[in-house]
Protein backbone atom coordinates (compact mmCIF):
# COMPACT_ATOMS: atom_id res chain seq x y z
CA UNK A 1 0.00 0.00 0.00
CA UNK A 2 1.07 3.47 -0.72
CA UNK A 3 -0.03 6.92 0.18
CA UNK A 4 -0.31 9.32 -3.27
CA UNK A 5 1.43 12.22 -3.06
CA UNK A 6 -1.71 14.38 -4.88
CA UNK A 7 -5.27 13.17 -2.92
CA UNK A 8 -3.55 11.49 -0.28
CA UNK A 9 -5.59 8.16 -0.61
CA UNK A 10 -3.70 5.11 0.55
CA UNK A 11 -4.20 2.80 -2.34
CA UNK A 12 -2.44 -0.71 -3.40
CA UNK A 13 0.96 -0.37 -5.35
CA UNK A 14 -0.75 -1.55 -8.72
CA UNK A 15 -2.15 1.78 -8.89
CA UNK A 16 0.83 3.70 -9.36
CA UNK A 17 3.17 4.18 -12.27
CA UNK A 18 6.19 3.17 -12.50
CA UNK A 19 9.32 5.04 -11.77
CA UNK A 20 12.98 4.65 -12.07
CA UNK A 21 13.52 7.99 -10.52
CA UNK A 22 11.49 8.00 -7.76
CA UNK A 23 12.79 5.26 -4.40
CA UNK A 24 10.81 2.34 -4.51
CA UNK A 25 10.34 2.80 -8.34
CA UNK A 26 6.54 4.16 -8.25
CA UNK A 27 5.69 7.56 -8.65
CA UNK A 28 4.12 9.67 -6.14
CA UNK A 29 0.13 10.45 -7.43
CA UNK A 30 -1.55 7.82 -8.20
CA UNK A 31 -2.94 6.61 -11.74
CA UNK A 32 -6.45 8.90 -11.34
CA UNK A 33 -4.55 12.11 -10.10
CA UNK A 34 -1.68 11.60 -12.77
CA UNK A 35 -4.11 11.36 -15.30
CA UNK A 36 -6.14 14.35 -14.04
CA UNK A 37 -3.08 16.71 -13.82
CA UNK A 38 -2.09 15.37 -17.45
CA UNK A 39 -5.33 16.56 -19.00
CA UNK A 40 -5.26 19.87 -16.77
CA UNK A 41 -1.98 20.69 -18.35
CA UNK A 42 -3.08 19.77 -21.71
CA UNK A 43 -5.69 22.00 -21.76
CA UNK A 44 -4.38 24.80 -20.26
CA UNK A 45 -1.06 24.20 -22.76
CA UNK A 46 -3.04 23.32 -25.83
CA UNK A 47 -1.40 26.76 -27.55
CA UNK A 48 1.79 25.92 -26.91
CA UNK A 49 1.56 22.50 -27.47
CA UNK A 50 0.18 23.10 -31.12
CA UNK A 51 3.07 25.25 -31.79
CA UNK A 52 5.38 22.98 -30.61
CA UNK A 53 3.86 20.16 -32.94
CA UNK A 54 3.19 23.03 -35.71
CA UNK A 55 7.42 23.76 -35.56
CA UNK A 56 8.55 20.11 -35.49
CA UNK A 57 6.33 19.19 -38.29
CA UNK A 58 8.00 22.58 -40.69
CA UNK A 59 11.62 21.41 -39.18
CA UNK A 60 11.37 17.78 -39.97
CA UNK A 61 8.99 17.25 -42.57
CA UNK A 62 11.12 15.50 -45.21
CA UNK A 63 11.91 13.05 -42.85
CA UNK A 64 8.33 12.32 -41.32
CA UNK A 65 7.09 12.13 -44.69
CA UNK A 66 10.27 9.30 -45.84
CA UNK A 67 8.97 7.60 -42.59
CA UNK A 68 5.61 7.69 -43.06
CA UNK A 69 6.11 6.31 -46.87
CA UNK A 70 8.31 3.59 -45.46
CA UNK A 71 5.74 2.55 -42.63
CA UNK A 72 3.36 2.55 -45.65
CA UNK A 73 5.35 0.25 -48.02
CA UNK A 74 6.16 -1.49 -45.19
CA UNK A 75 2.03 -1.73 -44.11
CA UNK A 76 0.25 -1.77 -47.12
CA UNK A 77 -1.92 -4.60 -47.13
CA UNK A 78 -2.98 -3.92 -43.63
CA UNK A 79 -3.47 -0.24 -44.31
CA UNK A 80 -5.64 -1.07 -47.57
CA UNK A 81 -7.44 -3.65 -44.91
CA UNK A 82 -8.00 -1.17 -42.47
CA UNK A 83 -9.05 1.64 -45.49
CA UNK A 84 -11.61 -1.28 -46.70
CA UNK A 85 -13.32 -1.61 -43.28
CA UNK A 86 -13.51 2.10 -43.01
CA UNK A 87 -15.08 2.57 -46.07
CA UNK A 88 -17.75 -0.27 -45.35
CA UNK A 89 -18.31 1.17 -41.76
CA UNK A 90 -19.26 4.82 -43.65
CA UNK A 91 -21.43 2.92 -45.90
CA UNK A 92 -23.59 2.09 -43.04
CA UNK A 93 -24.00 5.39 -42.17
CA UNK A 94 -24.98 6.27 -45.73
CA UNK A 95 -28.89 6.92 -46.35
CA UNK A 96 -30.42 3.79 -47.80
CA UNK A 97 -31.59 5.44 -50.26
CA UNK A 98 -28.57 6.39 -50.95
CA UNK A 99 -26.20 3.65 -50.08
CA UNK A 100 -25.86 2.17 -53.93
CA UNK A 101 -25.10 5.67 -55.45
CA UNK A 102 -22.50 6.05 -52.76
CA UNK A 103 -20.66 2.69 -52.78
CA UNK A 104 -20.83 3.63 -56.75
CA UNK A 105 -18.89 6.53 -55.91
CA UNK A 106 -16.03 4.50 -53.71
CA UNK A 107 -15.82 2.33 -56.40
CA UNK A 108 -15.16 4.92 -59.59
CA UNK A 109 -12.78 6.71 -57.54
CA UNK A 110 -10.03 7.51 -60.02
CA UNK A 111 -6.10 6.54 -59.17
CA UNK A 112 -4.10 8.71 -57.15
CA UNK A 113 -7.29 10.20 -55.83
CA UNK A 114 -9.18 10.03 -52.14
CA UNK A 115 -12.87 10.29 -51.39
CA UNK A 116 -13.19 13.20 -49.16
CA UNK A 117 -16.14 14.74 -47.21
CA UNK A 118 -16.63 18.33 -48.09
CA UNK A 119 -17.57 19.23 -44.52
CA UNK A 120 -15.75 16.83 -42.38
CA UNK A 121 -17.77 13.89 -40.40
CA UNK A 122 -15.89 15.08 -37.07
CA UNK A 123 -13.76 18.56 -37.60
CA UNK A 124 -12.42 21.62 -35.61
CA UNK A 125 -14.12 25.49 -35.91
CA UNK A 126 -12.16 27.54 -33.62
CA UNK A 127 -10.27 24.35 -31.71
CA UNK A 128 -13.56 22.71 -30.97
CA UNK A 129 -15.05 19.61 -32.28
CA UNK A 130 -17.59 20.75 -33.43
CA UNK A 131 -18.41 19.73 -36.95
CA UNK A 132 -20.74 17.01 -37.91
CA UNK A 133 -20.87 16.11 -41.81
CA UNK A 134 -22.94 13.54 -43.40
CA UNK A 135 -21.47 10.46 -45.11
CA UNK A 136 -24.44 11.46 -48.27
CA UNK A 137 -23.66 11.83 -52.31
CA UNK A 138 -23.80 15.31 -51.98
CA UNK A 139 -21.20 15.43 -48.93
CA UNK A 140 -18.70 13.21 -50.87
CA UNK A 141 -15.68 14.74 -53.24
CA UNK A 142 -12.72 13.31 -55.13
CA UNK A 143 -9.42 15.37 -53.69
CA UNK A 144 -6.09 14.42 -55.00
CA UNK A 145 -4.39 11.90 -51.97
CA UNK A 146 -1.05 14.38 -50.99
CA UNK A 147 -3.92 17.07 -50.75
CA UNK A 148 -6.04 15.10 -48.71
CA UNK A 149 -3.53 14.11 -46.19
CA UNK A 150 -2.00 17.74 -45.76
CA UNK A 151 -5.77 19.04 -44.89
CA UNK A 152 -6.79 16.92 -42.01
CA UNK A 153 -10.22 17.56 -40.74
CA UNK A 154 -10.18 21.29 -40.45
CA UNK A 155 -13.49 23.16 -41.80
CA UNK A 156 -14.19 26.54 -42.61
CA UNK A 157 -17.14 28.41 -41.11
CA UNK A 158 -17.45 30.28 -44.62
CA UNK A 159 -18.19 26.95 -46.44
CA UNK A 160 -21.94 27.30 -45.45
CA UNK A 161 -22.31 30.65 -46.94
Amino acid sequence: MKRCGCCGAVKPLNEFHGSKNKPGGLANRCKVCQQRVRREWHAKNADKISKMAASYYQKNADKISKMAASYYQKNKKAMVVKSRMRDKRLLKRSLPSERKEVEKFYLNRPEGYHVDHDIPLVGKVNGRHVVCGLHVLANLQYLPAHENDSKGSKFNELQLT
